[in-house]
């Protein structure tokens, strides 16, 4: 028997919601035999956001994005740094940066808007913590994007009784966070 869970057009709301009906049955319902990916051209522009915020304020920042006017690419914490991309065609679109900065301001945290070179410079320093170095021990969380303040008092506690250093990086939005030990 064939089943599609999808149509070739982007809205397609008839029928069952087969893809959280094959999640719910651990995979138990159906065989995947053929995957329709929708691709989009790489944004022309890319701004990051810097800013200095602690484990609570980077959840409430995530928050207040998610239903804002701003739409993040990318939303990422470690050590105090929120970095929050957004891209577009024009120079990344200058009104998400400024609800961006906006905010910031309200909030009284510092704020930068990163130039290209610090862009990138910033990003790798995210990447090399999320895949470590030989020796490291890497951990995968998933969880509420708003459990990121016990996350990090928890995993400071626990490497200073254990007496290792541990770096937890967190997507805030997504709640997925890495802890390389």
């Amino acid at each position: 028997h064939e089943t599609k869970a999808g149509g070739r057009v982007v809205k397609n709301v008839a029928g069952y919601d087969l893809a959280r009906l094959l999640y719910g049955s651990l995979g138990a319902l159906a065989l995947i035999a053929e995957v329709a990916i929708r691709l989009h051209p790489r944004p022309r522009a890319s701004t990051t956001v810097r800013l200095l915020v602690d484990a609570a304020s980077a959840v409430s920042v995530a928050m207040e994005l998610a239903g804002g006017a701003a739409e993040p690419s990318a939303l990422q914490w470690m050590d105090g740094v929120l970095l929050i991309r957004v891209e577009g065609e024009t120079k990344s679109d200058d009104a998400q940066v400024d609800v961006l900065t906006r905010g910031a301001e309200i909030r009284d945290v510092e704020c930068t808007v990163l130039e290209a070179a610090s862009q990138d410079e910033a990003w790798a320093t995210f990447r090399a913590n999320a895949n470590g170095v030989e020796g490291d021990t890497l951990l995968h969380l998933h969880t509420l994007p708003s459990r990121l303040q016990d996350i990090a008092s928890s995993l400071e506690s626990a490497a200073a009784s254990a007496g290792v250093e541990a770096r937890l990086q967190s997507n805030v939005g997504r709640g997925t966070h890495s802890v390389r030990i």
